[in-house]
């Protein structure tokens, strides 16, 4: 059959008339007929007889297994009735009774007859399209006529094709067993069939084809047990990321979800079990974290519960609580390195509601939010700004001998909604700034002196620090508004031995322009509306790129390694920004790097990476030789 929108037109149209067929000729000495000749002819050489006349038998098959399906609800309300008038007689001569008995007698022949026509066609056929039209068939046969499908040597024939390598057929495979695990009634037949194929299956969660793995985690989810769960579990940190919520869908239903207190009746719960549930389930989904030692992962561990977990993860005064409650003997509280992922854990679910699911390195996220998508999105920024405008300070002031927790903290004001109504609470805002000043004293003050630019040791080290607090905020929050590019670009110009600034410095001056660039090329979607901005931002990629091919002559190698660094990191953000330019708007205006630009990074590369004391070593030793 020919693919396209006429082939499938066809399809359909042909399948609907194989329905009607068999509904009027279903008792019709045609049909065996029928069924003789498309089995023939569906093992023709020719593939498009092949493909047409199994898609025929297939369909013939499935309207025979429908019809089958109302002549056995015939049979069982045929017998009610009899049983019915049975118990008012209590006569078996009854002339109704006999009636019916005749009827249901009637209606088992014909099913047996029916049931005679379904010698099944299945084809292991070396067209993948048949073999995949089979298996979807076949599904649902054993679905809806398991009396006559559901056996051990129909599931084993499913089972093998699972191995099949075109991962459509696979596919259509693990769809037609979620449909058999689903009904408890058919779950006693499928044992031997589970202990022969689930490592098979356990194995496909990491197929090649994301939508098998997908696919195949949700019917594991319906007959995994404890000994699967440390295999599965990991998954959560897959780089699919439909793959990794199911996943996490498995985490919370099997460990989070009965990691509460339980009670048979319900009043016995009270304030303080409500309180504990939460508690337990944090509890236990920090144990999982940490067994599973894959520390730097803790975004992509909430990105993978958050579409099953959501209410715990945005309980947000919960987390709060926990984290600022202080242990005692009948509660002992957390552990130091359970408080840094829980604070982990807090801003990663605060940046999930504020921005979504998008994470560097995970694909498979939808990149289209509806109304009532964006409008949860905002209702979440509004929340999370009421709470940490009051709970913030009291969390920097408890973890601010902590440098991680202070670090992780510090990103939660970049998500606050400026229109929330709250944010207009000065004494909030006020009390907030001054304890982000205090914390952002105690941890860049002491360690920040170094070389002074002049007499002035004290000065210099006051600058160095700010120089350092403002790379630190350019790592996390656009800070172009204020133009610090034309501020800052100057220190590049004037050597440290003629006064200009020391190397300490300017390893942070380089870091903060280079994020400047690369934030102001990245945004430029937005932000070129004129032509006039586009010549502003090429004038000062070019100052950049200048300044920066002044600094790679630097005595200092640091400096040499963080310029170099920078100026490629640039040049590669405009190239990337020139390829995701929208013709139809106003776009950037192209910067090519001078030639002497080039040499020097050229020549830098070759003396620092292709040729170091190693290889001159080497070289030195080889003339010796000689």
């Amino acid at each position: 059959m020919q693919s396209g929108p006429e082939g499938r037109w066809f399809s359909s149209e042909f399948c609907d008339f194989m329905s009607v067929l068999v509904s009027q000729c279903q008792h019709s000495y045609l049909m065996n007929t029928l069924i003789s000749l498309l089995t023939e002819l569906s093992d023709s050489l020719v593939r498009a007889f092949r493909h047409t006349c199994t898609l025929a038998a297939v369909k013939l098959l499935s309207s025979l297994v429908a019809v089958a399906m109302s002549l056995s609800v015939g049979i069982e309300n045929s017998q009610k009735l009899y049983e019915v008038q049975e118990r008012k007689t209590r006569q078996r001569g009854n002339v109704q009774q006999e009636r019916i008995e005749k009827k249901v007698t009637e209606l088992q022949g014909k099913r047996a007859e029916i049931e005679s026509m379904m010698d099944i066609l299945f084809k292991d056929d070396v067209l993948p399209e048949i073999r995949s039209l089979c298996m979807a068939e076949l599904g649902l046969w054993m679905k809806l006529y398991s009396s006559a499908f559901l056996n051990d040597s129909y599931l084993k024939s499913m089972g093998w094709m699972m191995h099949d390598k075109i991962p459509d057929v696979r596919l259509k495979c693990v769809l037609g067993l979620q449909g058999f695990y689903v009904d408890p009634q058919l779950l006693p037949k499928l044992d031997l069939f589970t202990s022969r194929f689930k490592d098979r299956l356990i194995s496909m969660t990491l197929d090649e084809d994301n939508e098998v793995a997908v696919q195949t985690m949700k019917l594991l989810l319906l007959i995994s047990s404890p000994e699967d769960y440390q295999q599965l579990l990991q998954l959560v940190y897959s780089s699919q990321r439909p793959l990794a919520a199911a996943a996490g869908e498995l985490l919370f239903s099997r460990l989070l979800n009965t990691a509460g207190p339980t009670s048979d009746a319900e009043d016995d719960i009270n304030k303080e079990g409500v309180h504990k549930q939460p508690t337990s389930r944090l509890k236990a989904l920090l144990q999982f974290y940490q067994e599973s030692e894959l520390h730097k992962h803790v975004v992509y561990l909430v990105d993978s519960l958050w579409d099953v977990g959501a209410a715990l993860l945005k309980d947000w005064p919960t987390l709060t609580s926990i984290l600022l409650q202080d242990p005692s003997s009948h509660a002992p509280g957390l552990t130091c390195a359970e408080q840094v992922v829980l604070v982990e854990m807090l801003v990663a679910s605060v940046r999930q509601a504020a921005e979504g699911p998008s994470l560097a390195g995970r694909s498979g996220v939808k990149k289209v939010t509806n109304a009532k998508e964006r409008k949860i999105q905002n209702d979440d920024c509004t929340k999370l700004t009421d709470h940490f405008l009051v709970a913030l300070p009291q969390l920097l002031s408890k973890f601010s001998e902590s440098s991680d927790c202070v670090a992780s903290l510090m990103k939660i004001p970049q998500f606050f909604l400026p229109e929330c109504p709250d944010s207009d609470n000065t004494q909030a805002v006020s009390a907030l700034t001054a304890e982000m000043e205090t914390v952002l004293e105690r941890h860049a003050g002491p360690s920040l002196k170094g070389d002074s630019f002049s007499a002035d040791e004290e000065k210099t080290g006051d600058i160095l620090a700010t120089l350092k607090k403002l790379r630190a905020f350019h790592n996390c929050h656009n800070l172009l508004r204020w133009n610090l590019f034309e501020l800052l670009s100057p220190l590049l110009s004037v050597e440290s031995s003629e006064g200009g600034a020391p190397p300490e410095a300017l390893l942070e001056v380089l870091q903060c322009l280079s994020s400047c660039m690369i934030r102001s090329l990245s945004t430029s979607t937005d932000s070129l509306t004129s032509r006039e901005k586009a010549v502003a931002q090429r004038l000062q990629l070019r100052l950049f790129c200048k300044r920066g091919h002044h600094c790679l002559s630097h005595s200092h190698p640091r400096v040499q390694q963080q310029t170099f660094l920078g100026v490629c990191d640039v040049l590669t953000a405009h190239s990337f920004q020139l390829q995701e330019w929208d013709p139809s708007c106003f776009g950037p205006l192209l910067y090519t790097p001078s030639p002497k630009l080039q040499r020097a990074l050229s020549t830098f590369l070759c003396m620092h990476v292709f040729t170091g004391p190693d290889c001159e070593s080497q070289s030195g030793v080889s003339g010796n030789s000689v």
